[in-house]
């Protein structure tokens, strides 16, 4: 069964080759750190550990609001993810 957080990694590493392609929306270096956090996020879950899920992911979205072009749709889908988490 593929989870949200797996398909926004998926899209993420998707990204990533696009940047490296010249591709992407995104500059190379922010969708590495975005498919690094993502990892962390689902490594944290599949352990069983909620709390470093959450932290990862809280730091991911703070960085997007931070950084990220604000026409980023992966940008958008991954902050809507982590604030539909919270509720």
């Amino acid at each position: 069964m593929t989870t949200t957080l797996d398909a926004l990694l998926a899209r993420a590493r998707a990204e990533h080759d696009g940047a490296s392609s010249r591709s992407s929306e995104l500059p190379e270096a922010l969708s590495a750190s975005a498919v690094r956090a993502l990892e962390e996020a689902r490594s944290a879950r599949a352990a069983g550990d909620a709390q470093g899920e959450t932290v990862a992911l809280a730091s991911l979205a703070h960085q997007i609001s931070d950084s990220w072009p604000h026409a980023s749709g992966l940008g958008a889908e991954i902050l809507g993810y982590v604030q539909g988490r919270r509720r």
